[in-house]
């Protein structure tokens, strides 16, 4: 049997990366992170260039859903940009702390902001669909 010190043990083990892995991936998520960015001004625009005249009370109301979607998808963008940062900087300060232990240097893993990154990547591809699904049919 397994005690519950060496459980506790195997599940802090898991939950660790070393810092560089995570070093990494933040900067991964970052690049992927201003990707989104971009596309959401750029689709914000398009939708902001569709011809005022003839616009229906439906297209309009459109319009205005979808952005409303890319200000809380850029929102959204922003604060997850906010957390990997800090994350980041308590890395940077594990890293200063103790630089003759750098090459080893295991620290907590961060499975929430791996998990909000893949749910928002959904949520962009669900709305750059939709966006370009309603722009081909109005222009």
């Amino acid at each position: 049997m397994v005690s519950a010190y060496l459980k506790d043990k195997q599940k802090r083990m898991k939950t660790q990366k070393h810092i560089l892995d995570l070093h990494t991936e933040h900067n991964e998520w970052l690049e992927d992170l201003a990707f989104y960015q971009d596309e959401l001004k750029i689709w914000g625009k398009r939708l902001s260039e569709i011809p005022g005249k003839n616009r229906s009370i439906q297209i309009e109301s459109s319009i205005k859903r979808f952005q409303k979607e890319i200000r809380n998808q850029q929102e959204e963008i922003l604060n997850l940009i906010r957390e990997i940062k800090e994350h980041e900087h308590a890395l940077e300060v594990s890293a200063d702390s103790n630089p003759e232990a750098f090459e080893r240097l295991t620290v907590e893993d961060h499975p929430r902001h791996r998990e909000h990154l893949g749910q928002l990547k959904s949520q962009f591809e669900k709305l750059r669909h939709e966006a370009m699904e309603f722009v081909s049919k109005i222009m």
